[in-house]
């Protein structure tokens, strides 16, 4: 994994430029006979007036070696655990809760429908994380936002791969249960019995004394 450096493309329309000699690579040759000041500015030729445009990719410099790289993609991906908890149970079950019934709704069903309201929230969370990807790309000395945003990406297709796959068989008919994954499946059922803890998904904490939301998580009221 490499993010040291960056490619930035740049456009200039120059002036027109005539019976300048040419190297063989497009590239316009100094009266002294050596290459361009800069050797990524190709030219190219439009028939007709002979005006030339510059176009090149210059490399932009970030402060994210390898090692470091790697670094911010451990750490965001185990930071998310601790971000999905706190969505989890100050959004979805707060602010924004009226969409997040949706899912315990249907999970409560007993053929669950396809979509759900709640799909809101991994659109939005992925568009942050795209918008934040392109800038990591594009900005300069904004790349460490790369390694994390893909630290971010691998979390989001894990919890999608247990939460959505495995617990609630979305889009999947399996009936396969796999050790590794049930003790995670049932910390979320107990997640859904009791509309409380736990909230985290991959980390799962279940208290020994159960703290349970204001109502049954199948029996919401209505908004």
């Amino acid at each position: 994994m490499q993010f040291a450096t960056q490619l930035r493309r740049t456009d200039a329309h120059e002036r027109p430029v005539r019976d300048q000699p040419l190297d063989r690579q497009g590239r316009v040759v100094p009266a002294d006979g050596h290459a361009a000041e800069h050797p990524d500015r190709h030219v190219q030729h439009e028939d007709g007036d002979g005006i030339e445009f510059h176009d090149h990719w210059e490399s932009v410099p970030t402060s994210v070696s390898s090692v470091q790289a790697w670094i911010v993609f451990l750490v965001a991906f185990v930071a998310m655990e601790p971000v999905t908890y706190a969505a989890h149970r100050w959004l979805m079950h707060g602010l924004a809760e009226r969409l997040h019934r949706s899912h315990h709704r249907n999970a409560a069903r007993t053929t669950a429908e396809r979509w759900e309201a709640n799909d809101v929230f991994p659109l939005a969370f992925g568009a942050i994380v795209v918008a934040l990807m392109a800038a990591g790309f594009n900005v300069a000395g904004w790349g460490v936002l790369v390694p994390a945003c893909i630290g971010i990406t691998v979390y989001g297709v894990a919890y999608a791969a247990v939460h959505d796959l495995y617990i609630h068989r979305r889009f999947i008919r399996s009936t396969r249960r796999l050790p590794g994954l049930e003790r995670l499946a049932e910390a979320h059922r107990t997640h859904h019995r009791t509309n409380g803890e736990p909230y985290g998904m991959l980390l799962p904490v279940v208290p020994r004394t159960q703290r349970s939301g204001s109502r049954p998580s199948h029996e919401p009221v209505d908004a």
